[in-house]
C-alpha cells in the first residue's frame, strides 16, 4: 500500500498548466496502479514547499476532471476495489463510465488562470508585488489606499462568471480603517469605476478560497485589481491560484 500519492504540475509552464495537470495527474494513478500495488491513498491536501504552493488539492473542474479521466483510463486494474470513502469498505454501487459524457452546452467553461492571460502589472500609492509561480504577495506599510493591478488586455472570458483565488496574509489598521477588496474591470470601464467590486476580502493567517460573483457584468478582462482601502495601513498577502470559472 502506497500512503501518500499525489499529482503536482506547479511546476509545467504556466501556458500549459491544464495539459500539465492532466498528463501529471494521469501519471500518479498509472504508477500506483500495478498489479503488486493492492492500495493507495491519494494526498489531497493544501500544502507549501520551500514558499512554493503545491497543487495537490483536487478542488477545481480541471483536476476533478484530469483524477476521473486517470481512473477511467486505469480503471480494469482495480474497479472492483474502488473505495472512496474510509468509513466504508464497499465499493460504489455504480461504477464510472468507461468515457466520460460529452459535456453538456450549458456546462461552465474550465478555468482560465489568470497568469496565463496576463499582459502587464502595476502597483500604486505606495503598493509593492512580487509574482513567483502564479502566486502574486502583495504588501504596503503605512500607505494610504495602496494597490496593484494585472493587467489582462480585455481578452474573453468565453462564458465564464466568476473571479475565483486563494488568499492568506495580514491587514494592519494604522488610522482609522483598513479593508483589502477586490475589483474586476470590464474591457469598456474607466479607473474610478469597475463593473465589479467585492469588499472587503476576509484575510488571514490560513489560505482560504474567494469566489466574486461577476454577475454578467465582464466579458472581457481589462483587469483584476487588489486594493487596500485605508487612510493609514500595512498589509502583506498572498494571492494563488487567481482564475476566472
Amino acid at each position: 500500500m502506497i500512503g501518500e500519492t499525489a499529482s503536482d504540475a506547479a511546476t509545467c509552464p504556466q501556458a500549459d498548466f491544464i495539459t500539465g495537470l492532466f498528463t501529471s495527474i494521469d501519471q500518479s494513478i498509472s504508477d500506483s496502479s500495478r498489479p503488486d500495488i493492492n492500495a493507495f491513498v491519494y494526498f489531497n491536501i493544501r500544502k507549501q514547499e520551500s514558499g512554493h504552493d503545491l497543487r495537490w488539492l483536487i478542488n477545481t473542474p480541471a483536476s476533478r476532471e484530469a483524477y476521473q479521466a486517470g481512473f477511467n483510463t486505469h480503471q480494469d486494474l482495480f474497479i472492483n476495489n474502488i473505495v472512496t470513502d474510509c468509513r466504508s469498505t464497499q465499493p460504489p454501487a455504480t461504477p464510472a463510465p468507461a468515457t466520460p459524457p460529452p459535456t453538456p452546452a450549458a456546462e461552465v467553461a474550465s478555468a482560465l488562470l489568470v497568469h496565463s492571460i496576463r499582459t502587464g502589472a502595476f502597483t500604486f500609492n505606495g503598493g509593492s508585488y512580487s509574482e513567483a509561480n502564479g502566486v502574486y504577495t502583495f504588501s504596503a506599510t503605512g500607505a494610504r489606499d495602496p494597490g496593484f493591478a494585472i493587467q489582462t488586455n480585455n481578452h474573453s472570458l468565453d462564458g465564464r462568471t466568476r473571479l475565483v483565488f486563494d488568499v492568506r496574509g495580514s491587514v494592519e489598521q494604522l488610522g482609522s480603517y483598513a479593508r483589502l477588496i477586490v475589483q474586476v474591470y470590464d474591457n469598456n470601464d474607466n479607473d474610478s469605476s469597475p463593473a465589479i467590486t467585492l469588499d472587503p476580502v476576509e484575510v488571514s493567517g490560513d489560505f482560504s478560497t474567494i469566489t466574486v460573483e461577476l454577475n454578467g457584468a465582464v466579458d472581457a478582462s481589462q483587469k483584476v485589481q487588489f486594493l487596500l482601502v485605508t487612510d493609514n495601513g500595512t498589509l502583506r498577502v498572498e494571492i494563488s491560484n487567481l482564475r476566472f470559472e
